[in-house]
């Protein structure tokens, strides 16, 4: 998806026009903003509620004189004065961050494709596990395989032995009944100091535990 969206923003900025890329705020971390920077340099700018009062001040005349083209930023975003609007795009679409639980109460998502039909602005929605209504209301294109080719691996490692006679394994696919945790602790013998409650205790989590 990222590539995709690297693409759209190149085109729109040799276009002449801007754009916004609405994450979920967890997504708003410092690899991605470098990852824009690193392609499209000061160009971008990274909107949301921890910044300081004076970079949004930077980012609002950055806005108003050019400097600044690619806004990445939770859903608040939307409300920046970006210029020449030519494209939005909303990545994780389904994501429930993108509400806001106070007022005014809108959804990012949906005023984001409203803005998009009254501006004549593109508008992009990128997910995984995209939203029911989402994927009845609009067209969609389905990815399948990744833009760089790698081979899924699995590793399987011996459980550390602190206050367990026995380690235990961890393994990719569960080998216990069903419903069971395939995480399972070996289960401890009693000593000749073990008190009765003690060993009763242990006894018990044997017993519950389930067995790989």
């Amino acid at each position: 998806k990222t590539e995709i969206y690297m693409k759209r923003f190149e085109e729109v900025l040799a276009a002449g026009q801007s754009a916004i890329f609405l994450m979920p705020e967890i997504s708003l971390t410092p690899q991605i903003e470098t990852r824009l920077k690193a392609h499209f340099g000061d160009a971008v700018a990274i909107w949301h509620s921890k910044i300081t009062k004076k970079r949004k001040e930077a980012i609002l005349s950055g806005l108003a004189d050019g400097s600044i083209r690619i806004v990445a930023g939770a859903r608040s975003a939307l409300f920046l004065p970006v210029p020449a609007l030519g494209l939005i795009v909303v990545d994780e679409e389904h994501d429930d961050s993108y509400k806001s639980s106070s007022r005014p109460r809108y959804h990012a998502r949906d005023l984001a494709v409203l803005m998009g039909n009254k501006l004549s602005v593109a508008v992009m929605l990128g997910s995984a596990t995209p939203a029911l209504t989402s994927y009845q209301k609009f067209p969609f294109f389905r990815l399948r395989g990744q833009y760089y080719p790698s081979a899924r691996s699995f590793s399987f490692s011996r459980g550390m032995r602190t206050g367990l006679r026995r380690g235990f394994w961890i393994s990719s696919t569960p080998r216990c009944r069903k419903n069971a945790s395939p995480l399972s602790l070996s289960p401890q013998e009693p000593t000749s100091n073990t008190s009765p409650a003690t060993a009763a205790g242990r006894a018990w989590s044997a017993r519950s535990a389930p067995w790989p």
